[in-house]
């Protein structure tokens, strides 16, 4: 009997010296796991956008690029987020979709500012996805769905363009989960509502999208990657206040111009 406690003493010391000595092991150096860094999420970005021209035309017209960046820069002055960290990309697409890539890219195509009938509609589905991009959910969909050892292998050079096109294909069409979404929808109200625009017009845009969802399925990738829109469009609803106040994301005569320039 004395002996078996004698054992046991010794095994539960060891267990705890051992776990004491691992614990202060850096794993991370002993793998050699790097982290995401911005250095990093830019490079793969860089690549991504690359890939991006080379199958779709990025739209360089200033009465385009300079009114969306306005959206970005009044959704990031009012929120206290840094307008130079992210960066707006327009490509000539029919495909109606927005979505961010890592180190604060976010991509909108034409056909999407085409379907929306006002700039705070256009604004509630950006700050949705600087939402994304503020809340890193873009790299921790990718460290799941890619895994981040094959990310952080492509922004250490090469250009591995099988790689590129599936983490392209996962940030540009395939959805967050439901959490993510939900998360995203809710940080974008208090973006808008911060920033002077009506956030109940995003839940508007969800609502005028699942209507035509049916008839018009290859143009609504930003709904068919963003699921649950009636669900959303409920809660969206329910968690704006109704005694919102707006002025407006932009003022009519530059939503018009953007309208016109696409």
């Amino acid at each position: 009997m004395g002996k078996s406690l004698v054992h046991l003493v010794v095994f539960v010391a060891l267990f705890f010296g051992l776990w004491y000595v691992l614990k202060g092991v850096s794993w991370m150096k002993t793998f050699r796991i790097q982290e995401f860094t911005e250095e990093k999420q830019e490079q793969v970005a860089e690549l991504l956008l690359k890939l991006h021209r080379a199958n779709k035309g990025e739209v360089d017209k200033p009465e385009v690029v300079d009114h969306i960046n306005r959206i970005k820069e009044v959704l990031c002055r009012e929120n206290g987020l840094d307008a130079q960290k992210i960066q707006m990309h327009v490509f000539e697409d029919d495909v109606v979709n927005a979505f961010a890539l890592p180190g604060g890219h976010i991509v909108v195509n034409t056909a999407l500012i085409k379907s929306c009938d006002s700039a705070d509609m256009l604004a509630g589905v950006i700050a949705h996805e600087l939402a994304h991009v503020q809340l890193a959910h873009v790299s921790r969909k990718l460290s799941r769905e890619i895994g981040m050892s094959t990310i952080l292998m492509m922004s250490g050079g090469g250009e591995h363009l099988g790689t590129l096109k599936e983490v392209l294909s996962t940030l540009s069409s395939r959805s967050f989960d439901r959490d993510m979404e939900r998360e995203a929808d809710k940080q974008a109200i208090k973006y808008m509502q911060k920033a002077g625009g009506d956030p109940r017009q995003l839940a508007w845009f969800l609502e005028e999208l699942s209507k035509e969802q049916e008839g018009m399925p290859e143009a609504l990738q930003w709904l068919s990657t963003h699921p649950g829109g009636k669900e959303r469009v409920d809660y969206i609803l329910k968690d704006t206040p109704k005694t919102t106040s707006t002025k407006g994301i932009l003022a009519q005569e530059e939503w018009l111009a953007l309208k016109s320039a696409v």
